[in-house]
């Protein structure tokens, strides 16, 4: 599967908005920062309909090598999922409007889009940008590598035979894929460290 980075977004932003690809590189590293920031206060990030980053917190727990039946202990931690639900197993912070957050990390930057401020227009534009890609990574097209934050890839499921917990009824389970994310070790270091987690441990 194809590998894309930042500066591919970073080109489709640029043709977009018909802009410098410098100025594009501004956005594209402005948008990815605000999902640190959400992700490290405890929040969830909305990356396209039915799927958002969503952190999670993992308890001390024992566990058990299958080969030597030896216990050993794992530590506490924090990971960040791409989830398709709505459960979470601690009390996140609400969740805020990226368009204006976005707006906010780029106000400084006056003339960005072609001699305009950049606004909430635009910052919609950018999400729906994203929000492609990351359907074309669900879809299998390829995968994205951001340095220091993350990779998005496509986890595929095959079909499989499940039972009705209810009725106890056999069920064919087709074939799907999700969109799955996993966390650089810096980001993780970053998230285990700072002050909205560093409470749980």
């Amino acid at each position: 599967m194809e590998a894309i980075n930042k500066k591919h977004i970073s080109n489709l932003v640029a043709s977009f908005f018909n802009i410098k690809s410098s100025f594009a590189d501004v956005v594209v590293d402005a948008y990815i920062e605000v999902m640190r920031e959400e992700l490290l206060e405890g929040r969830r990030v909305q990356l396209f309909r039915g799927c958002r980053l969503t952190p999670n917190i993992k308890k001390a727990r024992v566990g058990r090598d299958p080969r030597t039946l030896k216990e050993y202990e794992i530590a506490a931690r924090v990971t960040v999922v791409a989830s398709q639900h709505n459960k979470f197993n601690f009390e996140l912070s609400k969740k805020r409007d990226m368009k204006v957050s976005l707006v906010q990390k780029l106000s400084s930057h006056k003339k960005i889009m072609n001699g305009k401020a950049f606004n909430l227009t635009h910052a919609n534009e950018v999400i729906e940008i994203f929000k492609s890609v990351f359907e074309g990574v669900r879809a299998g097209e390829f995968r994205i590598e951001i340095r220091s934050f993350g990779t998005f890839y496509c986890r595929e499921y095959k079909e499989r035979v499940s039972r009705n917990p209810k009725t106890g009824e056999t069920l064919l389970v087709g074939s799907r894929a999700k969109l799955a994310f996993k966390l650089s070790e810096i980001f993780k270091d970053q998230l285990m460290s700072s002050e909205f987690y560093s409470k749980y441990f």
